[in-house]
């Protein structure tokens, strides 16, 4: 009884089916079966991947050094390339372009346009040996279908780059599409884009990944949606490429409000991405584009401490040691991004500069790539006076051309380390002898000591930038060094709010949240560090009265598909969520099971894998520091254990190839059914071909079909070690030849 009730089920299924798919024969015929199964060339494989060595570190973004320069011996130093994919360009939205079927919808892209240059060009890059990067770019369009991709806040023109927009089904959708597309046709072994970037400097809102808010929560919540959705299509399409998050130099610094630190953005990003591998695309740009790393300068917001305010080449193990001491050196770190300008330092100081930085990649086990930002001046960089080519807009070489090209060689010792003499990081101009020397400029030791130090507040200040500042004097005329401690009193924790600064006397404040707290301004003598004298005041910012009370919480589900439910908990408008802890059950309605997700917690991010298809109840409980507790419930119908099917022409021509693949084996059984529809319609036994219920060592089993001309309904089972029916998925297809 039962296997004839399923059978009537798939055959209504069928006979629905059937009458659409003569419909819509005429009209098109989908060029996927599935988003991720490919009928492109050959996937890229683990032998494909590049991995880094101390030799093969340097790179370059764009062509130009290729398409433009007669230098062979220059193009052959070169091991990465960067290029940029804009979304407004790649997708299509009049339906004229290439089908793409993704979750039984068809998208349209440009392809023949826009992606097949891309592609022909990679494959000429890799069949030269270059490891290939592209960062994914939302920039502004006037086409509002495009706009809807935009996070919904910042849906206004007058910024170079944007947000996505995480928060619409119907946007996630095609941005699901989109990534899954570009992860196939970019999956090739002979067109493989091993490192792939989403989105530009994520820390910097304001300018380059716009979504209307400076708030560090929203911008590290849009930022972890959108790059699971990239990470996701990778692993399903190309999964021996890395996926990487792009944040700036700003290590310790909001800059000035618009922006939020980039160690605050990775911390924040670590703890919602536990269990992927989640990289790093930095941009060790100097601090200031007219000023050498080496200068007095520059030295108010660099050191070799954890709260430097600026991380550069000067500088970069504070980065690298921070990831790897904190996250693992499983998480890798590219340099994507940073040149020098020739223009305001000069010729001698960018060479030195790039030599310098281009050294400290190289010896730096957790870089991979250090790619300078271009081979030729172009007119967006210098309309805005930087001049960082290495070579000048009609092609003649800088001196950083030379230095570029002979950095990683025998030559280097004749060519580069001459610039040695140009970097002088100290008081007495003495140049560094090597290039693992300390470059972050030093005051003289001097005996000179402080003789006072006074805080200052002033009144009435709103927020949400809260300036202070110091007086100070000392024993006779000195450089001096600031730094800047608060206390939170409601949590009893003490934090560096800005680290030792040269000469820099005034502090912008940005408190989190209300709240009464201790604050602590210490000045020193500038080469004198044992010279410290401190001052502190209390202050309360805001109000405790209005502060919200936790009273009601939600919970989105953004994944529940591809082995996991994931999603997050949103509280009542105002609550201080620092201070809240979250726990997390799922009911599996099948088996009458409450299962624990996560116990008590930071994080508000539910990350579940069921053990099979079913119907889950979703229930989130969270917890204020008084104990006050709300909670709610929701239901979701998880059906997906089938990770992919295929279904092409064989290659070698022996008729089709069809294949299925689970997320995992735990002694499945793999079925694969072929309905004929013409001797369906006609009343005649259609089921002509099966392979059976047939294990296989791995996750996937493959059979090859040879059809006549006709139409086919092919489908893909998956069985239980018990042989119970677990996920179930159907593809029709035409076989005109």
């Amino acid at each position: 009884m039962g296997k004839k009730v399923l059978l009537n089920k798939r055959l209504r299924c069928i006979g629905a089916w059937l009458l659409s798919l003569f419909l819509m024969l005429p009209l098109c015929i989908p060029m996927y079966a599935n988003a991720a199964s490919t009928l492109m060339g050959t996937r890229a494989t683990a032998a494909d991947v590049v991995e880094a060595t101390s030799t093969n570190k340097k790179g370059i973004q764009g062509v130009e050094f290729w398409t433009d320069s007669s230098d062979t011996e220059f193009k052959n130093s070169v091991n990465h390339v960067y290029m940029n994919l804009e979304l407004t360009s790649i997708i299509n939205t009049d339906g004229t372009g290439t089908p793409y079927v993704y979750n039984g919808k068809t998208y349209y892209f440009n392809y023949e346009n826009y992606v097949k240059i891309f592609e022909w060009r990679i494959r000429e890059l890799r069949a030269a040996g270059k490891i290939i990067t592209a960062e994914v770019l939302m920039g502004w369009t006037d086409n509002p279908q495009l706009q809807k991709l935009i996070y919904p806040g910042g849906r206004e023109s007058g910024h170079f780059y944007y947000a996505l927009n995480v928060q619409d089904a119907e946007a996630v959708e095609t941005l699901n599409a989109t990534f899954h597309y570009l992860a196939d046709v970019f999956g090739q072994s002979d067109c493989f884009i091993q490192n792939w970037i989403l989105g530009n400097e994520v820390t910097a809102p304001q300018h380059y990944n716009y979504c209307g808010t400076y708030d560090a929560n929203t911008n590290i919540d849009i930022a972890v949606k959108s790059f699971d959705l990239l990470y996701n299509a990778i692993q399903d399409n190309s999964p021996y490429a890395k996926v990487y998050v792009c944040p700036t130099h700003n290590w310790y610094d909001n800059l000035v409000g618009t922006g939020i630190p980039t160690k605050t953005f990775i911390d924040g990003f670590a703890a919602r991405e536990t269990g992927k591998n989640w990289n790093i695309a930095y941009h060790a740009y100097p601090r200031q584009m007219d000023k050498t790393m080496w200068s007095k300068d520059a030295a108010a917001d660099l050191s070799h401490d954890i709260t430097s305010n600026f991380v550069c080449a000067a500088n970069l193990e504070v980065l690298t040691d921070y990831i790897k001491n904190t996250y693992g050196s499983s998480h890798r770190i590219i340099l994507s991004e940073q040149g020098f300008d020739a223009g305001s330092l000069g010729q001698e100081a960018q060479a030195a500069s790039l030599a310098y930085l281009y050294y400290a990649a190289a010896r730096n086990d957790m870089v991979d790539a250090m790619i300078y930002v271009q081979y030729k001046d172009n007119l967006g960089a210098t309309g805005a006076g930087l001049y960082q080519g290495l070579v000048n807009a009609d092609g003649t070489g800088r001196q950083a051309y030379n230095v570029f090209k002979y950095m990683d060689t025998p030559y280097a010792a004749s060519v580069v380390n001459p610039y040695m003499r140009y970097i002088t990081p100290n008081a007495n101009g003495t140049p560094i002898t090597s290039w693992s020397d300390d470059i972050i400029w030093k005051a003289a030791s001097t005996n000179a000591t402080m003789t006072s130090a006074q805080l200052y507040i002033p009144d009435n200040q709103t927020g949400p930038c809260i300036q202070m500042a110091m007086s100070a004097t000392a024993s006779s005329e000195t450089d001096l060094e600031y730094r800047w401690l608060v206390y939170d009193q409601s949590t009893g924790v003490w934090s560096v709010v800005s680290g030792w600064q040269l000469n820099q006397n005034i502090l912008n404040w940005y408190p989190q949240k209300q709240g009464a707290y201790l604050v602590q301004g210490e000045v020193r003598v500038a080469g004198n560090p044992g010279s410290v004298l401190t001052a502190a005041t209390g202050y309360q910012y805001g109000t405790t009265t209005t502060v919200p009370t936790l009273s009601s919480v939600g919970v989105y589900l953004w994944q529940y598909e591809n082995g996991l439910i994931e999603g997050g908990a949103v509280v009542n408008d105002g609550v201080d969520t620092s201070q809240l802890s979250y726990r997390w059950l799922v009911y599996d309605v099948k088996n009458n099971q409450w299962i624990q997700a996560s116990d008590w917690s930071g994080d508000y991010g539910i990350h579940y894998r069921p053990s099979s298809s079913g119907d889950y109840l979703v229930y989130c409980e969270v917890k204020d520091n008084a104990g006050h507790t709300v909670n709610t419930t929701v239901g979701v119908n998880y059906r997906h254990a089938i990770k992919a099917i295929c279904q092409m022409p064989d290659p070698n021509g022996n008729g089709y190839l069809i294949g299925i693949q689970s997320f995992d084996n735990p002694g499945y059984y793999y079925e694969m059914q072929i309905l004929d529809c013409n001797l369906y319609v006609q009343g005649k036994d259609a089921w002509i071909y099966t392979t059976g219920k047939c294990g296989t060592q791995d996750t996937t089993l493959w059979t090859i079909w040879q059809p006549v001309p006709g139409y086919y309904w092919t489908l893909f089972n998956l069985y239980d070690a018990s042989g119970n029916l677990v996920d179930q998925q159907c593809y029709g297809f035409t076989n005109a030849e």
